[in-house]
């Protein structure tokens, strides 16, 4: 016997490009403050939550040579994430577009 736990990941970015980045949260609170603590880290005083997902997977894509910004996307895999984070960098004028990080936050089992 047991039962299941939704878990929450999040992704926050400064405008310099500094990122954070959580999975595996019981909450979307906690997950969002991970993933902006892990942001100011790197020295970003202006971090903003991006993406905040449940149960699922993220992915998020750059375009190489190009300043147009990175994009974030979930979905039920990290195939599917990562696709929807790279069409939102093609449509915005990048280029080669790149998935530089993606995972997933799953659902933990708690036996008792």
């Amino acid at each position: 016997m047991g039962k299941w736990h939704k878990t929450w990941g999040a992704m926050a970015m400064g405008k310099g490009g500094d990122t954070g980045v959580s999975k595996g949260k019981d909450s979307k609170r906690e997950a969002e403050k991970v993933a902006l603590a892990q942001c100011a880290t790197w020295g970003a005083d202006d971090c903003k939550v991006m993406l905040s997902y449940e149960n699922q997977c993220a992915a998020i894509a750059t375009p190489k040579g190009s300043n147009t910004g990175s994009f974030f996307g979930g979905g039920p895999t990290v195939e599917n994430a990562s696709n929807f984070s790279i069409k939102g960098c093609k449509e915005a004028g990048g280029v080669r577009c790149e998935i530089v990080y993606s995972d997933c936050s799953e659902p933990r089992f708690e036996r008792f």
